[in-house]
């Protein structure tokens, strides 16, 4: 049987996630050295979400994080990054360094979009709210709705609003409100909602039988969000860890690893925590990269493939 394992231990992010399984779908398709034209299929069943948005497109490529290649998927409404801090970032007319990133001088990023852009800044996924916010039953209305989701199949649709149910619930949690009342930046979510949905569709492209993942690095330190400093794990994230009994790892890495969108995807996929499982044979490996490129570990999220003995 086909069994994913997804190698958690520099954290989990949705782009990450969504990243390692582009670059497996890449791998496994008849175009391997065409990544726009592997996912193709992905693509088009993702076409209608991104259409809901005025001015919504992607750009995926290849890039380095500590040395090692990955897919980076990163979601545009216009000429603004969709971010995961939940607040539009207006690009910058050429490309520039982002604060905590150490690239080499010959570290060169290659989107390939009609529009080209630089690497963004690393931002996180809180969702607060701005003067312009999306409530999560809208998301979800958003989702199932056929004529506004397109062709996103009915178990992408039923796994997407899984993971926001997730998201929503420990948000409503931390922030003492009604599932109901948790809303989300406009901006920001579009970010989260082709985030999940994007992973969703990829994931059910896959076709496994089984989800492995390695307890999960959490990070260290504080993240910026619009209500000023938060510890890492942030309290969205460890709600999560409590309500899914997910594992953590002993590594500890410098800032935010484990985003709620990763977590919230984990639990909704994850069947058994542990170190990567036995196979009778790998078939692919896929690597997603994270927005920051920190020198102590390849911010990535692998994805091995394998076969392995029914149980």
């Amino acid at each position: 049987m086909r069994v994913a394992f997804f190698d958690c231990s520099s954290g989990a992010s949705g782009d990450m996630l969504l990243g390692s399984v582009l670059d497996v779908l890449r791998i496994e398709s008849a175009t391997p050295d065409d990544v726009h034209q592997a996912v193709a299929p992905w693509e088009d069943e993702v076409s209608g979400l991104l259409e809901s948005e005025p001015g919504g497109r992607y750009a995926l490529g290849r890039v380095l994080r500590a040395g090692m290649a990955a897919l980076k998927v990163d979601f545009y409404v216009g000429d603004v990054h969709a971010d995961r801090h939940g607040a539009g970032l207006p690009l910058p007319h050429r490309p520039a360094e982002a604060p905590g990133h150490h690239h080499g001088s010959d570290h060169h990023h290659h989107h390939h979009d009609h529009h080209q852009h630089p690497e963004q800044t690393p931002h996180h996924e809180h969702h607060h709210a701005h003067a312009h916010h999306r409530h999560l039953g809208d998301i979800l209305k958003l989702l199932t709705d056929e004529h506004q989701a397109g062709r996103l199949s009915a178990e992408a649709m039923e796994l997407a609003s899984e993971i926001f149910g997730i998201l929503g619930e420990a948000e409503a949690s931390v922030h003492g409100c009604s599932l109901e009342e948790v809303h989300f930046h406009e901006v920001g979510a579009f970010d989260s909602i082709m985030d999940i949905a994007g992973f969703a569709a990829a994931f059910h492209m896959l076709g496994t039988s089984r989800v492995v993942a390695s307890p999960v690095t959490l990070g260290s330190g504080t993240v910026k969000a619009a209500h000023g400093l938060m510890a890492v794990p942030t309290p969205a994230v460890v709600e999560i860890l409590r309500a899914y009994r997910i594992p953590t790892s002993d590594i500890t890495l410098p800032g935010e690893c484990l985003t709620p969108t990763g977590a919230a995807i984990l639990a909704a996929i994850v069947d058994e925590w542990q170190p990567i499982p036995h196979f009778r044979r790998i078939l692919a490996q896929g690597t997603g990269a994270g927005s920051r490129d920190p020198r102590e570990k390849a911010n990535v999220v692998r994805l091995i493939l394998g076969d392995a003995a029914e149980e």
